[in-house]
């Protein structure tokens, strides 16, 4: 794991602050989106497209016009003890990335304050859920 982040620092993702986000289920959850690939899946997309969405409105919120952003995500299927323990890892620039004139700029947000963490969260949770369900897990 190592040699990847240093090889994804080093020479693929642009130069700018990151921030690894973790995002871990309750055991129910972790066991059944261990069972179906697609909905664990699914699950990293929920994940990441919050994350991306908290990160233009803020970008809005300063004037920032189209703000990109993008992701390395990673889910793992262990704990320490090599235990069933499916959680996702994702690595996101602290800011994002906006067109201006003709060349990309790197614009730095301000860290997520608790609240707003509570609300990503809350959003992941919801649509999570609805997921699984759609997909007749829970």
């Amino acid at each position: 794991m190592h040699d990847t982040a240093a090889l994804l620092l080093d020479r693929v993702l642009p130069a700018a602050p990151y921030r690894q986000w973790v995002l871990s289920y309750s055991w129910k959850l972790r066991l059944l989106l261990a069972r179906n690939q697609a909905a664990a899946s699914e699950s990293t997309r929920i994940f990441v497209r919050e994350v991306f969405r908290w990160q233009r409105k803020q970008a809005r919120r300063k004037g920032l016009r189209k703000p990109q952003t993008g992701a390395v995500s990673f889910t793992q299927r262990f704990g320490s003890k090599l235990n069933l323990n499916l959680h996702h890892h994702a690595v996101l620039p602290e800011g994002v990335f906006v067109e201006v004139g003709g060349k990309v700029r790197f614009e730095k947000l301000e860290c997520p304050e608790s609240t707003e963490l509570e609300r990503i969260l809350e959003r992941i949770v919801d649509k999570t859920l609805e997921m699984a369900r759609r997909r007749g897990l829970l």
